[in-house]
Formats: structure tokens, sequence, C-alpha cells
């Protein structure tokens, strides 16, 4: 199997395991606030080895394309 891809894989099924817990029904508007505590930190774990596993993926483009440039963060902010 791929390395990089395994690494990957293992991204994603964190984030899907971390959704069916708290409910993939669930609108973001309807988690409690330890629910929101939860995919903060989460996420924040997983996104401290994005850079190596998506190496090939312009990430700083698509932090930009997706809202990222409306909190205040300039590209030399973001850590990837």
């Amino acid at each position: 199997m791929d390395q990089g891809r395994g690494i990957r894989d293992s991204s994603l099924k964190q984030v899907g395991e971390l959704f069916g817990n708290i409910g993939w029904e669930k609108r973001l508007c309807d988690l409690n606030e330890e629910e929101v505590l939860a995919i903060t930190l989460i996420l924040k774990r997983i996104s401290e080895g994005l850079d190596d596993e998506y190496s090939s993926t312009n990430l700083t483009e698509i932090y930009f394309r997706y809202g990222g440039g409306r909190i205040g963060l300039t590209e030399s902010d973001i850590p990837f």
C-alpha cells in the first residue's frame, strides 16, 4: 500500500469517526459547545501533519478558496 495514501486515509477515517460519533444528521447550528470543541481539537490535531500528507496539494490555495482569508489571516500566518 502507498504509505502517503495510508496516512491520508487515516486522517479521513478519523474525521469520519468523529462525525459518526456526533451524528452525521446533525446540523452545524445544532451542535453543542462540547461537540464544537471536540471537532476543533480533533481537526487541529489532524491538521498538524497535513502538509506532509498532502504535499502535492496546494493547501494554502484551498484554505483561501474556502474562506480562510475572511478570518484575518494572511498566507504567512498559515502553518502549511
